[in-house]
């Protein structure tokens, strides 16, 4: 009975614990910007802003350039409408990078602060005022790889 027991409070721990990463890595709720798959792309401010893209950002492996895409394009230009548009909001953008990668070419300790600043700079160039713009990099090792091409390296939070 006391091992059941036991087994029973693991089951529940691994199942809870597994729960709160989910929410916590994926963005369950709240005013974030998520890839459904790897490809999708929906970007959103709780109710203030909504766009849906069918590509993510891309950066090569190891490097702190994304690829440019129309879609990408597209949205990251929807997203420079609205912070300029509504100056009281403050866009977090984290950039990830995996253990496996190298940063060797970046000013930055971390490849995906290099990451997040690259796209800091786009909507900088395009009339987002910096006090708009936050920066973080987070190492996430659980990302989509297609080849030598991240599929998800960046995720967009809202604030005032």
């Amino acid at each position: 009975m006391n091992r059941l027991l036991w087994l029973i409070l693991l089951i529940v721990w691994i199942l809870f614990g597994s729960w709160c990463c989910w929410t916590k890595i994926c963005g369950a709720g709240g005013a974030v910007a998520s890839g459904d798959g790897c490809a999708l792309w929906k970007i959103q401010d709780k109710d203030r802003f909504s766009h849906d893209a069918e590509s993510n950002i891309k950066f090569l492996k190891s490097s702190d350039d994304f690829i440019s895409e129309t879609e990408v394009d597209n949205a990251l230009d929807a997203v420079s409408d609205y912070l300029k548009n509504n100056n009281s909001r403050v866009l977090t953008i984290v950039g990830y990078y995996s253990n496996s990668e190298s940063n060797s070419n970046s000013a930055f300790s971390n490849l995906g602060e290099s990451r997040a600043d690259d796209i800091k700079q786009h909507f900088i160039q395009a009339g987002v005022d910096n006090k708009q713009l936050k920066t973080a990099g987070v190492e996430y090792n659980e990302n989509c790889y297609d080849g030598n091409t991240l599929q998800r390296g960046a995720r967009f939070m809202f604030g005032s």
